[in-house]
């Protein structure tokens, strides 16, 4: 950096709280920073890039920025820029699936075995896709057509197909779960067979001995969500039961999960998870296999396909792994809390190298309680993960904003802690109780009153 660049930065350095130097000041190893709103995290990333470029011998191009949208990565070079001058432009920031298509683009001779891909159009995946379900035999239950003579499953198959993918899971692995899927389901409809004897006209305690011993084998079975919200429901049912000593309730409770199959056997069908639907999964995988098939043929890959197949590929291929984590030595990835699992996976992948010893260099910058991408797929558990996977991690909270008042930020937390996975519950280090900084609000505004709600 030049020397007014210094000054800039030992000027900025003087005005960053404690916990914002502490995650400036710390280059090496893992850190997870769980930043409130506006607790001046992009200050902090752009900081912290410019103190290792003061305090290490890296250049700036040994920097990997990750980020979520175009507009966060320009902002932060702009800042960047200010700070360090034309150096910001050889730092890498990129989007996610900007950083995919670089590396793909950059390293060619790792993918598609070397050969020219482009970008899918969505015209053409589908076109690829119904020519797949076009050749499904007449019984298929993805091939079913609308009357004006297109498929009725086409938009939502395609929309499976990117869940998937962002849920970095590939045929194989989509099947696998399919296949053990089924096998909890034979399991709970083998359990439910001692439901015949707490049919209308039983004593009392005869049947509800009967829910209690069904109970208890659901208990054994290996948990899914679905289950466990089976489980919680009957185990209040049981109680409810119990207190009033009649089992109306409990028949109640089987009417609502369960039906009769095929042979009218008496309760052996879960009304959530039929065996059409898993039927119609396990079709979902086989077109998965094939549309994925027919891209390779055709030399085309879509949006989806760049993170995960970055991902795959630095997980399987030690040389392409060995010459990014060589080039990218330090990693920082804002609003960690709406990466979905294949981003994570490329984030893991991307550091997973035994030199490291479990601790490689990289900073998560995250919130759970802002976290707005579920609806593409975004996993808040990937916190979680983090912290699990990088056993090392330091910890650090940003819990003084800068841009509200603290009655806003009071009422604000009033509604917040009423979520139950958040970071807070779980890990007893992270306490975010904001505090109001800024003296500019309170000379504006002054103190006001907020409903107690």
């Amino acid at each position: 950096m030049t020397n007014g660049s210094n000054f800039n930065f030992d000027e900025r350095y003087k005005k960053l709280n404690t916990e914002q130097r502490l995650a400036v000041d710390t280059l090496e190893g893992c850190v997870m920073v769980n930043a409130g709103p506006g607790s001046g995290k992009t200050e902090l990333l752009a900081m912290r890039t410019a103190n290792i470029l003061k305090t290490l011998q890296v250049n700036p191009g040994n920097i990997l920025l990750l980020t979520f949208t175009e507009n966060a990565a320009f902002n932060m070079r702009e800042r960047l820029n200010k700070l360090i001058g034309n150096a910001a432009y050889n730092v890498a920031i990129y989007t996610f699936h900007g950083f995919a298509n670089d590396v793909i683009s950059r390293y060619g001779e790792y993918f598609f075995d070397g050969a020219n891909f482009r970008p899918v159009t969505d015209v053409e995946k589908i076109s690829i896709l119904e020519k797949i379900l076009s050749d499904l035999p007449k019984k298929s239950k993805l091939g079913k057509k609308e009357f004006e003579g297109g498929y009725i499953f086409t938009s939502d198959i395609l929309s499976c197909i990117s869940g998937l993918k962002k849920g970095n899971l590939g045929t194989k692995d989509f099947d696998n779960k399919i296949k053990d899927y089924f096998k909890t389901w034979e399991k709970i409809n083998k359990a439910t067979s001692v439901l015949e004897k707490a049919s209308g006209g039983r004593k009392f305690e005869n049947v509800f001995n009967t829910y209690v011993e069904f109970y208890a084998s659901l208990k054994s079975i290996k948990s899914d969500e679905y289950l466990n919200y089976l489980l919680n429901t009957l185990d209040l049912e049981i109680i409810k039961s119990q207190e009033g000593g009649e089992y109306k309730n409990l028949n109640d409770c089987r009417d609502e999960f369960f039906t009769k199959d095929e042979e009218d056997k008496y309760f052996k069908i879960l009304k959530d998870s039929r065996k059409e639907k898993i039927e119609k999964w396990l079709e979902l995988g086989e077109v998965y296999e094939k549309y994925n098939t027919q891209m390779q043929r055709e030399g085309l890959y879509d949006f989806d396909d760049m993170i995960y197949l970055v991902a795959k590929e630095l997980k399987e291929n030690t040389s392409l792994r060995n010459e990014l984590e060589e080039k990218f030595q330090y990693i920082m990835v804002d609003e960690f809390q709406d990466t979905n699992e294949s981003q994570f996976s490329l984030v893991q992948n991307l550091t997973s190298s035994s030199i490291h010893n479990g601790n490689p260099n990289i900073l998560v910058v995250g919130d759970d309680d802002q976290a707005i991408y579920k609806f593409q797929g975004a996993e808040l558990s990937n916190i979680h993960k983090f912290l699990e996977t990088y056993t090392q991690t330091v910890k650090i909270v940003l819990n003084k904003n800068y841009r509200s008042t603290q009655d806003i930020l009071d009422f604000a937390r009033q509604s917040i802690i009423k979520g139950q996975d958040r970071l807070e519950i779980r890990d007893k280090t992270f306490t975010k109780i904001l505090s109001a900084e800024n003296d500019k609000f309170k000379n504006k505004f002054g103190a006001f009153p907020l409903p107690e709600w």
